[in-house]
């Protein structure tokens, strides 16, 4: 019996079959630790790290600001879930609903690479029993393939801020990406969001 990593299997089995082979949604819930420091040294700017399923498996404290993972329950803390079934964020990101469609239809195109998988296929399940508005767009099989753009949030204390964000890939075998947020310069909201930051990192204790 063959016993081969993640690569050499996808490997073999591109050889074999010349495609891909069926992957899994949650292939990994683990944060590696040099992400988990690319994120901490991220003081400013809020960015998260997902997997392919969209369960949120890392964050930093700019992007607790605007999601609050830490007060979900962890099976809630899903990318998805969360701004399809949590009335206080999406009503917090201003024009949702230009941005809803092309969000699902980001994940669509990750659902592609993994269209069997049952921890997949529940959530959009579940989500079609509770969201009309996920409901209805999830007839239009829209496929998404930018991941950058703007989006802008309602920030408890100094009102709506712009950011610019993008997806980078940390591990393909792994299938994690790490969405980064950047504040749009020259806005003075923008500035207040990272100065605010900037205060609440020199003011929490260091480690010991």
């Amino acid at each position: 019996m063959l016993k081969l990593d993640e690569t050499e299997r996808r490997h073999l089995f591109l050889l074999a079959h010349q495609r891909p082979p069926v992957l899994s949604g949650r292939p990994w819930c683990i944060l590696p630790p040099l992400a988990r420091r690319l994120l901490d040294d991220l003081t400013r700017r809020p960015a998260y790290v997902l997997n392919l399923r969209w369960d949120v498996v890392g964050w930093n404290a700019a992007a607790e600001r605007l999601f609050e993972f830490e007060a979900r329950d962890p099976a809630e803390r899903n990318m998805l879930w969360m701004l399809f079934a949590d009335d206080r964020l999406h009503g917090r990101i201003l024009e949702w609903q230009e941005q809803a469609p092309q969000i699902l239809a980001s994940f669509r195109r990750d659902l592609a690479q993994a269209p069997e998988d049952e921890d997949m296929v529940s959530l959009v399940e579940t989500l079609e029993g509770i969201s009309p508005q996920f409901r209805d767009l999830w007839t239009r099989h829209d496929v998404h393939g930018r991941c950058e753009g703007r989006r802008s949030f309602l920030v408890d204390g100094i009102g709506p801020v712009t950011f610019e964000h993008a997806t980078f890939t940390i591990d393909q075998e792994r299938h994690l990406r790490l969405v980064f947020y950047a504040a749009v310069e020259g806005h003075a909201a923008s500035t207040a969001f990272e100065a605010s930051m900037a205060v609440d990192q020199a003011l929490r204790p260091s480690p010991c």
